[in-house]
């Protein structure tokens, strides 16, 4: 995390090294550092990965590397098979939004398939708005 684009490392505030960013404690931990670390009035978070939206199980075969069906926020160097499901994430950030007592402002999904109705759906306690970016494959 950086508070200045001119470099990567120009003002690196903090580093996590290598983390497995299928996990749901990874991404609870990075709402909590950035919520305590770097308050705000308004919180915007964009999940950039690939997706599969919430077709059932089989409709994709793991070896395209999508990983596992329902899900999102494939790690490669975690294993071509891991992503968090649908379910953990809604379950963080359902979490996340009860330790602060408002909801994030704008959550984007700059991921395949995350577009549905359904995922909005299942995340509409966490967002307010909830926008989702088309990905041609």
């Amino acid at each position: 995390m950086t508070k200045d684009n001119r470099s990567f490392n120009y003002d690196l505030v903090y580093s996590f090294n290598e983390l497995d960013m299928t996990q749901s404690s990874t991404l609870e931990m990075f709402l909590l550092f950035c919520d305590n670390n770097f308050p705000s009035e308004n919180t915007v978070l964009t999940i950039w990965s690939h997706g599969t939206g919430v077709f059932p199980d089989g409709m994709f075969e793991n070896n395209i590397n999508l990983g596992v069906n329902k899900s999102v926020i494939h790690d490669y160097t975690a294993g071509y098979d891991k992503s968090m499901s649908i379910k953990d994430l809604s379950s963080v950030l359902t979490e996340f939004v009860n330790k602060r007592n408002k909801k994030i402002d704008i959550l984007i999904f700059d991921s395949c398939l995350m577009q549905m109705v359904e995922i909005c759906w299942e995340l509409k306690d966490v967002s307010n708005i909830i926008i989702g970016i088309l990905n041609i494959i």
